[in-house]
């Protein structure tokens, strides 16, 4: 038996870029050497009352920025934690907006690898395996694709770096963006063996790689891919004389293939999706490109960030276009000398430039495509980047083979050192009114970046006209200018931290206070106490959160009844009208939490005060409550009306969208022999044992959503929507033992495809192997 030994090479290559990529790794995040932790969830010790046990030591959280990695990220990861050490699926999450999905979200991306390190580590831990692991697997797996593509070892390394550290991969890099954005290069990889090898393993590794992007937690971005595939299967199929029908159905195989591995989290985002307020909050008005200004981030990796700014203005940093100015001549070079190799990445470039910044008639042609007109444009930005890298790559092959005379790589520089200067010397930003708070601040901290990044530029020129005699040495020293560029722009973004700066290691007085009261019960901070979804990290049940999608029903009930306010699916409120405590009671609200004292006209007792006010609802219901008086709607919307324009009777009766099916026996609203005694509790169910001494309604307090199922003495019986967004049950008078329980088809079905799905594919793997 022989073996190639161009093949040996190949892996000996692989594993050397591997190496240096994971050093590379170390060192964009060195302080993890010395025992530090790449998180920003020290942000928590800002967020009251935890505020009150920070560490006298910390002074400023060290990312105001990005807040989700603590107030979502960390809290379901705890959540689905928890409830998987229990033996469960996570699929529920019952403290906040009175229960929602939690698997069925997608971005809390819980089926993805790289996050299960979060199920066994410390909180916060999870982030530095995840965060390390994809700044060393993007550049890698960009560079494996390079050299699917025929690019020499150090242009495939030139590309892997200016992708795996550009802006876009880096900023996101603890958010379930940066899940999908790493798996990006492994998808054109699959897609290039599709188009050289048709088959049904190459359609089966298509289906896998894609079905892990759609774990990942960012359907948005995994979707852009696909179309992004779509194109580069198209311009290679014509190269490669293979445009045919077969090609397009194994193609179109492997994505429904994808869909079908990853039905256990797909089925229930549908369903998810069916209810959601995302259609209404995502209107098709919004403008979601960027401005053509914002394309300076190709060149000034942080215009955002620099002095001039109004405070905590991130502007289009998130989705900077950057991959290295370093690179930008390599691309040039790409463009001019690289022949049949350049076309897929300069037809995707141009394409996601036209998406990105609306230029030309491209976006509003797409636009007007179904779904197309609800999803951000600007999420193009890391195919920008994308697309970019694997140029630079080419570029750097061209300058190895001596295919780019030393004029012209002058021409490029100069050319470029000229666009650096007009852009630094008239950039006025004129295109984000009220987000410039000194324009000369900014431009002249414009001047000194140009400099720098003109300094770079004559280096890089260097360097381009040098190879040609030094072919090994040029090559190193470009690969550690490209790294040294984007790890100056980028590295400081994700922060470490000490360990004992990650979580408090001290629970707040006040949270104590709260988790020592009996029963089932949900509480209302004000003032941004427990700022949604933190409420999780206390494992305390609120009416507020922060996540995305939001069930229609509680998304209308907690702008309009509850008269809160909704800004990027944060649902705050700020302040408490004596109006909305009806609605309160009847959602188990036992407990307000304010920085100061409540107004007058709302008559609560003040349990606690210190670093907190924690005022009890006396008049709050019970999670399970019942109610003999019923008004019968035919719709959500008389509903939701009938429960606005009576808040006085919400107390007495209960609003049932159904029709007369049953009939109380009595009109006369008596709950005082009503007994209730919770039997077993968990984030997906309740059980209790209930005497009715009527017949009537049982309201359970929690969300009205598709998969809930009840049974009553063991019977399951029909669950009807109450109060516009919660569950009942009808019950004759007497005793009863009444389960509620998240049961949902959609996951049943979904496993159960994934499974057979996955067997499938092992077995076709299997089969064909090499």
């Amino acid at each position: 038996m022989t073996h190639d030994p161009t093949l040996k090479h190949a892996h000996r290559d692989a594993l050397i870029a591997l190496s240096l990529y994971s050093v590379m790794g170390l060192v964009f995040f060195y302080p993890v050497l010395w025992g530090y932790l790449i998180s920003q969830t020290d942000y928590l010790f800002f967020v009251s009352p935890w505020s009150s046990v920070r560490p006298d030591d910390l002074l400023r959280p060290a990312n105001p920025y990005i807040q989700d990695q603590t107030t979502e990220f960390l809290a379901f990861f705890m959540a689905a934690k928890s409830q998987i050490w229990q033996g469960m699926w996570p699929l529920w999450n019952p403290y906040i907006l009175t229960g929602t999905p939690l698997l069925a979200n997608t971005q809390s991306a819980l089926l993805f690898p790289l996050n299960w390190g979060h199920y066994m580590l410390p909180a916060g831990w999870g982030f530095t395996v995840s965060a390390l692991l994809k700044v060393i697997l993007a550049p890698w797996f960009t560079y494996l694709l390079a050299r699917r593509l025929l690019l020499a070892h150090s242009a495939a390394l030139i590309a892997g770096v200016a992708y795996g550290f550009c802006a876009f991969h880096i900023f996101w890099l603890n958010h379930p963006h940066s899940n999908v954005t790493l798996l990006i290069p492994l998808c054109f990889y699959a897609t290039e063996n599709l188009v050289l090898r048709q088959g049904l393993r190459q359609v089966a590794l298509l289906a896998l790689v894609t079905a892990v992007s759609l774990l990942a937690g960012h359907v948005e971005i995994a979707f852009y891919t696909a179309i992004a595939c779509a194109v580069y299967l198209m311009v290679r199929a014509i190269q490669e004389e293979q445009m045919c029908w077969r090609l397009g159905w194994h193609f179109g195989a492997a994505y429904v293939g994808s869909l079908l591995l990853a039905a256990v989290m797909i089925l229930p985002f549908l369903e998810f999706l069916s209810v959601a307020a995302v259609w209404q909050e995502r209107s098709a008005d919004w403008v979601y490109t960027m401005p053509l200004s914002a394309m300076a981030t190709a060149v000034f990796a942080d215009i955002f960030r620099l002095p001039g700014w109004v405070e905590h203005y991130m502007g289009y940093h998130i989705s900077s276009v950057y991959f290295g100015v370093s690179a930008l001549p390599l691309v040039a070079v790409a463009i001019m000398k690289g022949g049949r190799s350049k076309w897929p990445w300069l037809v995707m470039l141009l394409i996601t430039l036209m998406l990105a910044f609306d230029i030309g008639p491209l976006y509003a042609v797409v636009k007007h495509l179904p779904l197309m007109g609800h999803l951000p444009m600007f999420y193009w930005a890391v195919f920008i980047a994308f697309a970019g890298s694997m140029l630079a790559g080419i570029g750097w092959q061209c300058c190895v083979q001596r295919q780019i005379k030393p004029r012209v790589v002058i021409c490029i520089v100069v050319t470029l050192l000229a666009v650096v200067g007009l852009m630094a010397a008239f950039w006025q930003g004129t295109d984000y009114p009220g987000a410039v708070a000194q324009l000369e601040s900014l431009q002249a901290a414009l001047r000194q970046r140009a400099w720098l990044i003109s300094a770079c530029l004559i280096l890089v020129a260097a360097i381009m006209l040098m190879v040609r005699h030094q072919v090994r040495w040029m090559s190193g020293l470009m690969l550690l200018v490209v790294f040294a560029d984007l790890g100056w722009f980028n590295h400081g973004w994700n922060p470490t931290l000490r360990p004992e700066h990650v979580f408090p290691e001290q629970t707040p007085q006040s949270i104590q206070f709260l988790q020592q009261q009996s029963g089932i019960y949900r509480t209302l901070g004000l003032n941004h106490i427990l700022k949604p979804s933190t409420n999780m990290l206390a494992e305390l049940e609120e009416v507020r959160g922060y996540d995305v999608p939001v069930n229609l029903r509680y998304h209308q009930f907690f702008k309009q009844v509850l008269q809160g306010t909704v800004s990027f699916w944060v649902y705050e409120k700020t302040a408490l009208q004596a109006s909305v405590l009806p609605y309160l009671n009847i959602q188990n609200v036992r407990f307000i939490l304010s920085k100061k004292f409540l107004d007058d006209a709302i008559d609560l007792p003040l349990v606690y005060d210190d670093e907190i006010k924690i005022y009890a609802n006396p008049d709050a219901e019970q999670r399970l409550f019942y109610r003999t008086q019923a008004h019968y709607v035919n719709s959500p919307d008389a509903a939701l009306q009938a429960l606005m324009a009576e808040p006085g009777k919400v107390m007495e009766r209960v609003i049932i969208e159904a029709e007369h099916v049953h009939r109380p026996d009595s009109q006369i609203a008596d709950h005082s022999e009503f007994d209730f005694e919770l039997i077993a509790q968990n984030a997906q169910k309740l059980t209790a044992e209930v005497t009715l001494p009527k017949a009537g309604w049982l309201i359970h307090a929690a969300a009205y959503y598709p998969g809930w199922r009840a049974y009553v003495n063991g019977e399951q019986v029909p669950i009807y929507a109450a109060n516009y967004s919660q569950q009942a049950v009808y019950l004759e008078a007497g005793k009863h033992r009444v389960r509620f329980r998240y049961d949902p088809w959609s996951f049943k079905i979904g496993l159960l495809l994934t499974v057979l799905s996955c067997a499938g594919v092992l077995w076709i793997l299997i089969k064909n192997k090499k």
